[in-house]
């Protein structure tokens, strides 16, 4: 099967911080550093108000992978992000990817991020994902086994 896309590809994806996306992640992750949770402990930290978590934003990468390139059945075999300038609560960010690199024989992608603020247009986080490619839609080959 041809994947469906092609190396220097590029997708977009918009993610706004909010509320509920900040409670549901404080409840899934068990995660209640202040800065994520209670406004005067971000101001305190030099925050203007409540930083994002970064584990949202990853959690972003991965709906992209599963979802959107290279899609349903996808697996990501490692990534590595730096984070550059904090995200806050009501944010927006644009979520900019490219294909790099496509191995056929190997069927593995790597995918490049560059995350912006939308209001400053700063980068706010940038790195790079190796995702298997499935052989079809939804279905991966399985790993080799060490013996």
């Amino acid at each position: 099967m041809t994947p469906k896309f092609q190396v220097n590809d590029l997708r977009t994806s918009r993610l706004t911080v909010d509320e509920a996306s900040m409670r549901a992640f404080a409840e899934l992750s068990g995660d209640t550093n202040p800065i994520h949770v209670d406004g005067d402990s971000a101001r305190s930290s030099g925050f203007p108000r409540r930083v994002a978590y970064a584990g949202l934003l990853l959690a972003e990468v991965s709906r992209i992978i599963g979802t959107r390139i290279p899609g349903p059945g996808s697996l990501c075999v490692s990534y590595q992000f730096d984070f550059k300038a904090p995200v806050l609560v009501g944010e927006s960010v644009l979520f900019e990817v490219t294909v790099t690199h496509y191995s056929e024989a190997a069927r593995v992608a790597l995918l490049g991020f560059v995350v912006r603020r939308e209001h400053d247009q700063e980068i706010a986080m940038e790195g790079s994902a190796t995702v298997r490619v499935p052989v079809q839609e939804g279905s991966l080959e399985p790993l080799a086994a060490d013996d």
